[in-house]
């Protein structure tokens, strides 16, 4: 991409008096932190740059723009590797004592040959500059307090006497340089190398508070820490800040320390507030009228941490169907150590247990898909204990990994060879890592979120595509038919409706070849507008075959023949009707009209009789031609009359479950509404259609319990939102 300019700094007279080279090893554990959540983070971003190519070149809107795109997509994919470990290794060039001894004071005249460069660069490039310095400087604006503990904890790992001169390598100007440069051997467009600047700042430098976290965490191990004064205020390394931080597949931006220290205040209390009220209306609910201290915090024991893991490790080795309850595994656990379990710990048991019994009852989940989520709930017991934000906000991280395992079984269908099918494996995946490997840290759970939400967001774009496919080919199929339907009674009309003989060869020939050039106007006509214009043909084809004896009429006729003919030919030609002899049938239309216009007279029309063929009449029949009031007596059907109204409230994009005739049920999603063929395409999680229903079939099916709308809203609110209700202190059992 681009080079930053060199910046050079004024150093403290009595700055490099008084550093001091440190450990190598506390540098390399800091550094191998870093890099570590840098790299993950990085990783995200990769994922999101290649999903932003690929939609960017589905949607284009040429062929050359969609071939750039996709160039640019194999670009970043080949070197992928490539920038991946230059920006470890020019991170790494960050803590080298060279780089970190130095003045963080710059030198104002420097400063001022650099905006006086910048002013000289190509346009792209300050567009590049300018997109840098802005990410930087944002980054930096959020992260004021955490920067200033960990450039003070590098300070005294220096030794130096005033900490604040020494320059922090995890500056977010030096770490935006640094993947600059790493990104020079791209080969692509402005367009393009934005677009990966922002998904920097989107996934890496707005989630850079990990990476300072990690860093002071390694510092503080090595007895480095920030002043007392902020001690209060210090980010807390371990679970209950990252339990707060939002989920990095979300797109809420505000995860920072200093943000999140300002709002503690307010919001952390009333989360709190919301938790124990909670609690108290199951507490009033069960019986117990014991108070709790103010404090929010668990009163477990390390025996009861110890027993839940205990439990957990056995879940694993559970089968996956072997129903659960806390209660008894816990209390049975904890006999073992001669440990009891506190009024407040039973009341958080029993909550989880409550949270995990509206899973288990929830039929917007299949069953094995109820049971596989419900082996969660000693590690979210776990969660709960050590913070109860879990309740409370739904960007925490366990609450959020809760929900999006929820959300991908809604689409899952019952089967006999579930181990086989790509997301129940990924979902038994992500909870038996959990189970393997969950030991209170908020960080595991947060990437196993991500991995999920990865893995479904790859599975929706291949869905998206099919689906699109499928609704595409069925909405034209639907609009063939609509079309077929549309010429067979147009021509029947006009065939109809004349008052005199027309040749069998001219009605073979409007059967068989006009109505295909009508056929495909049907379809174009929102584009082309030809359709009025072949019905006008035919119709004008037949008129000139009446007896005409009226000289309008017959003046009519010669100025109107001529075109005719020119357009008659000009479609059969372009649908390559009898192609091999078109111009014998030409000419044998144009026989047709003059023998019909030179024996035109008024006797010749009373009393001659028709030669059309009265079969070839019979055979299109109005009762061939599809009503398009066909549901009129249902309607009024007052049996089916909600039940139509209800499905005809269903909106696209809503899952539903079928049950069907022998047994077997089917989940799907409405793809399309097509009301003017009264129809409803359903396609399952693939993309593919399994289900077409019309309005009556569909009322019908919700009349008989066949087919149930299944709720689509995050289920940890709707199971705490059931609770709030059952636990009403006043509520009538």
């Amino acid at each position: 991409m681009i080079n930053s300019s060199e910046v050079s700094y004024i150093k403290a007279p009595n700055h490099l008096e008084t550093v001091k080279y440190p450990d190598p090893s506390v540098i390399a554990a800091v550094y191998n932190a870093a890099t570590k959540t840098l790299s993950e983070l990085t990783q995200s971003m990769f994922d999101a740059i290649d999903d932003s190519l690929f939609e960017l070149a589905n949607n284009a809107r040429s062929n050359n723009e969609q071939n750039r795109f996709f160039e640019a997509m194999r670009e970043v994919r080949i070197k992928r590797q490539s920038i991946e470990s230059n920006f470890q290794q020019q991170v790494k060039s960050l803590f080298e004592p060279k780089a970190v001894l130095t003045s963080s004071i710059s030198d104002p005249t420097t400063e001022n040959a650099v905006k006086d460069n910048l002013s000289l660069v190509g346009e792209s490039e300050m567009e590049l500059n300018i997109a840098i310095s802005s990410m930087a400087s944002k980054s930096k604006s959020n992260l004021q307090k955490a920067l200033l503990d960990t450039q003070h904890c590098f300070g005294q790992l220096y030794g130096a006497k005033t900490p604040e001169l020494v320059s922090s390598p995890l500056e977010p100007a030096g770490i935006c340089r640094c993947f600059s440069e790493s990104c020079n051997s791209l080969e692509v467009d402005i367009k393009e190398q934005l677009l990966i600047l922002k998904q920097f700042d989107r996934f890496v430098m707005t989630h850079f508070d990990e990476v300072l976290n990690v860093s002071l965490q390694k510092l503080a191990e090595a007895k480095f820490s920030p002043p007392k004064k902020h001690a209060a205020s210090a980010p807390i390394i371990r679970n209950n800040q990252r339990g707060t931080q939002s989920s990095r597949s979300s797109e809420h931006s505000s995860n920072s320390d200093s943000s999140k220290n300002r709002n503690q205040n307010s919001d952390q209390p009333r989360a709190d507030e919301n938790f124990e009220a909670l609690l108290a209306r199951f507490q009033h609910h069960s019986g117990n009228t014991n108070t709790h201290q103010a404090s929010y915090a668990s009163s477990a024991t390390a025996e009861m941490q110890k027993a839940l893991s205990v439990i957990q490790r056995t879940l694993h080795g559970l089968d996956e169907k072997a129903q659960v309850n806390l209660n008894n595994l816990v209390g049975k656990e904890l006999s073992l150590t001669g440990a009891q379990l506190s009024q407040y710990d039973n009341d958080l048991i029993r909550l989880v247990s409550m949270l995990f019994e509206f899973i288990l009852q929830d039929n917007n989940l299949a069953p094995s898909m109820q049971a596989l989520i419900s082996r969660m709930q000693i590690p979210i017991l776990k969660v709960v204990i050590q913070d109860s934000r879990f309740f409370s906000s739904n960007t925490h991280p366990a609450r959020h990994l809760l929900n999006s395992l929820a959300k991908a079984g809604i689409s899952w269908t019952e089967t006999q060879r579930k181990d086989s099918d790509p997301l129940y494996a990924k979902l038994k995946q992500i909870v038996s890592r959990t189970l393997a490997e969950f030991d209170g840290d908020l960080r595991l759970l947060k990437i196993l979120d991500q991995d999920l939400n990865q893995f479904l967001s790859q599975e929706e774009r291949k869905a998206s595509i099919v689906e699109q496919r499928t609704r595409e080919a069925e909405e034209g199929r639907i609009r063939s038919i609509q079309a077929q339907e549309k010429v067979e009674l147009t021509l029947h009309r006009q065939i109809l409706s004349a008052h005199h003989s027309i040749p069998e060869f001219i009605i073979d020939t409007l059967k068989n070849g006009w109505s295909r050039v009508m056929f495909l106007a049907y379809l174009k006509d929102d584009q082309e507008h030809q359709w009025s214009n072949t019905v006008d043909i035919s119709k004008e084809l037949i008129w000139c075959l009446q007896p005409l004896t009226a000289p309008k009429d017959r003046q009519r006729w010669i100025s109107v023949v001529p075109k005719l003919l020119k357009d008659l030919e000009a479609g059969l030609r372009n649908v390559s009707y009898n192609s091999a002899n078109i111009d014998q049938t030409i000419s044998a239309i144009k026989t047709e009209l003059t023998t019909s216009f030179k024996d035109s007279s008024y006797a010749q029309a009373t009393s001659k009789k028709p030669k059309t063929g009265n079969g070839e009449r019979e055979a299109l029949k109005p009762s061939d031609i599809k009503s398009n009031d066909t549901y009129s007596t249902e309607k009024e059907n007052n049996v089916l009359a909600k039940h139509i109204e209800k499905a005809n409230a269903l909106k696209v994009g809503q899952w539903v479950e079928f049950k069907l005739v022998n047994g077997d049920t089917h989940r799907c999603k409405l793809s399309a509404n097509i009301k003017e063929a009264d129809c409803f395409i359903f396609v399952n999680r693939m993309g593919l259609k399994p289900i077409k229903k019309s309005l009556i079939e569909l009322a019908q099916d919700l009349q008989k319990n066949r087919v149930i709308f299944l709720e689509q809203g995050l289920m940890i609110d709707r199971a705490l939102s059931s609770f709030a209700s059952n636990l009403l202190p006043n509520q009538k059992n």
